[in-house]
């Protein structure tokens, strides 16, 4: 006789010792409070949130993801109503999808002296179709008003359940509690990640599960006896519990804010239910590179040749040297093959659809420009990356990264490619791939992490000559010269305008600047540095006290503020690229005045040779000289020197703002 095992209900979770916290009522008090106790600048915070995971079971379906999500939040002002946007995105696989239930929501105000509750109506949840994987479900809390506090609850379930998504436990606003707990059976081992600098107390513990079944014992065609069975397993329980979370501010100088905020995720390991064999999901790098490569949408995509031949091969007929050929079909790519703003590291509609409809998203195009090289005799291979906003692969999975770019390897080292950018040259991608390292992955499996930091400073260099008359005016003419990545950023902002646009842009900048003369050479030779020069012009440039006149002596160029003003910084400085800018400036003195002070001379550095500031000041009989020279030679530096950051762009600012005085004679 063969015995079958049918479950007809699955209790897997018992309640853990831990105590609950349970929301207290809403009163008049808090509806009345008007800002937050600690951040008085907050637009909004939230009162609670609580996010509990568990797994459940159907008969026909087997195991499900539940996720149960409850917030509690404050609106203080018309600021903070977007804070009262619930907003959960549902996955699908084309055969099974996620479902969202329960959603309910309740708006708290004052109205006549009464506290007054706006439920949220059904119509006013929508869902938006993203792409044929995905589905956002959003709704806005009504009768916001400043001073409500809004609460709203949910269910999401899920079939996919070897995948637990990344909890956000800090936000851009206060958070006052925050409850967070992952029942999962014994039968699923996933490994815990935290994320970010706050500090969060992970607590684990087991708890008893219980499963109660009902099962039959087929005895011959026509006959069989039915009884019922139960039997028990272990909980593993994962726990969040904070309170007063601090808010994640954005501070200037950051790759990605989300790199660095508080979250919790975890990633399936292993599987192994009653009577079925143990799977390892465990993965490393080769995993990754292994189960990447030999996907349809991308290893089959780099064997792909015999579609572009006839219209390459008559560019590079003439060619001699490996590095203009490079070129020359890194361009080419460029042309045949645009960006159609869509990230991905595997192909929509493959290389050759892509090639002859003349667009892709970011795997299609750079996946073009490898085959292109390789056909003409590079050792052009892939690297995964996964954008700045994106943010960083810190573990070997596939999900990590979202972007593909070329590499090739030439006699004198490696150098890297992205044909998706219509600024981008050889060894110099877009900033959006600047995100730390990469993954490359060769034909033969092998893979190695790549370094996508820019080790070659972009520089500015220039010179001012200014004129000063006796009331004040000033007039003069500056040159200016910046190579690649700062050329890069000005070819972009500047092709896109009309020249009259640009210059009133520039002078608006500049405050009361009157632009004449302007040129730009090389703005479409993007191998070249780009060049500018104009004349200028500008009234009440100085300040005018009696007999002398006082002004700062770089002008309209002077750094006004410092940019990192926050008392300590818990994150990495980010400048994407390292700079270096020289500038000669001569100031010719109006008639019938003397020089008489002018600041002194500063030579200031950064630890490690980092970064310097160089500012050296002369004066003559009619005029003053002046070289500033400032260079950052890293591309990041470490949070640890903060402090000495801070103080070297204090000490510029200082210094640039101090003052030169003529006196009359």
């Amino acid at each position: 006789m063969k015995k079958l095992l049918i479950l007809n209900a699955l209790f897997f979770f018992l309640l853990s010792t831990a105590q609950e916290f349970k929301l207290e009522k809403i009163t008049m008090a808090d509806l009345d409070q008007k800002e937050h106790k600690t951040d008085k600048n907050a637009n909004a915070s939230i009162l609670f949130k609580r996010q509990h995971v568990y797994y459940d079971y159907d008969n026909n379906k087997g195991f499900f993801q539940v996720k149960d999500i409850v917030y509690r939040i404050k609106i203080y002002n018309q600021d903070g109503f977007t804070y009262a946007e619930g907003s959960e995105y549902l996955y699908n696989n084309g055969n099974t999808r996620e479902t969202i239930s329960r959603v309910d929501g309740i708006t708290y105000s004052i109205e006549n002296g009464k506290i007054v509750e706006t439920k949220l109506k059904k119509d006013q949840v929508f869902e938006n179709k993203i792409n044929e994987n995905q589905t956002e479900v959003k709704f806005t809390m009504p009768n916001l008003k400043a001073g409500c506090i809004v609460e709203y609850k949910y269910t999401v379930t899920s079939p996919f359940n070897q995948n637990i998504d990344e909890i956000q436990c800090q936000y851009d606003i206060p958070l006052e509690f925050i409850d967070v707990r992952i029942s999962i059976p014994q039968y699923y081992v996933f490994r815990p990640n935290i994320k970010g600098y706050y500090p969060l107390n992970l607590k684990k513990y087991s708890k008893e599960g219980k499963i109660n079944s009902t099962g039959f014992v087929r005895q011959d065609k026509a006959m069989s006896t039915t009884y019922n069975d139960s039997f028990t397993y272990v909980n593993n329980v994962y726990e969040i519990v904070a309170k007063e979370v601090p808010p994640l501010k954005e501070e200037p100088f950051i790759t990605n804010i989300n790199n660095y905020r508080a979250s919790y995720s975890m990633e399936l390991q292993s599987r192994q239910f009653p009577g079925e064999s143990f799977k390892n999901y465990s993965q490393t790098w080769n995993d990754v590179a292994n189960s990447i490569f030999l996907r349809e949408d991308f290893g089959k995509e780099l064997k792909k040749t015999g579609y572009f031949e006839n219209d390459l091969n008559p560019l590079l007929s003439d060619v001699s040297s490996d590095q203009e050929k490079l070129v020359k079909i890194l361009e080419f790519c460029k042309q045949k093959v645009k960006w159609n703003e869509n990230n991905g590291f595997t192909c929509k509609t493959g290389v050759k659809e892509a090639y002859k409809l003349g667009s892709g998203n970011t795997a299609e195009v750079n996946l073009n420009l490898i085959n292109m090289l390789n056909a003409n005799g590079f050792d052009a291979n892939p690297v995964l990356v996964s954008t700045r906003k994106h943010g960083i692969p810190l573990f070997p999975t596939r999900d990590g990264f979202n972007y593909v770019v070329a590499s090739v390897t030439l006699p004198n080292g490696m150098v890297l490619l992205d044909a998706t950018d219509p600024f981008s040259t050889v060894n110099m991608l877009p900033e959006r791939a600047l995100n730390w390292k990469g993954r490359l992955i060769k034909k033969n499996s092998e893979n190695e992490e790549i370094p996508l930091f820019v080790n070659t400073p972009s520089q500015d260099n220039g010179f001012i000559g200014f004129t000063l008359d006796q009331n004040g005016k000033l007039t003069g003419k500056l040159r200016r010269q910046m190579t690649n990545y700062l050329a890069k950023r000005f070819r972009e902002k500047y092709l896109v305008k009309s020249k009259d646009n640009w210059i009133e842009d520039l002078e608006n900048k500049y405050g009361n600047l009157s632009i004449e003369d302007y040129d730009v050479t090389n703005d479409k030779e993007i191998y070249q540095p780009i060049n500018e020069t104009y004349t200028f012009s500008a009234d009440q440039s100085a300040d005018i006290v009696g007999n002398s006149i006082l002004f700062k002596p770089l002008f309209f160029q002077t750094t006004k503020s410092n940019p990192f003003v926050s008392e300590t910084r818990a994150f990495p400085i980010d400048f994407i690229y390292p700079t270096k800018s020289k500038y000669s400036y001569t100031i010719n003195i109006p008639d019938g005045f003397a020089i008489e002070s002018i600041p002194t001379s500063i030579n200031i550095g950064l630890p490690d040779n980092m970064g310097s500031y160089k500012y050296v000041i002369q004066k003559a009989e009619k005029s003053i000289q002046i070289m500033v020279q400032y260079e950052i030679l890293v591309s990041y530096i470490a949070q640890t020197e903060y402090e000495a950051v801070k103080d070297f762009f204090k000490q510029i600012v200082d210094k640039e703002n101090e003052q030169v005085v003529l006196k009359k004679i």
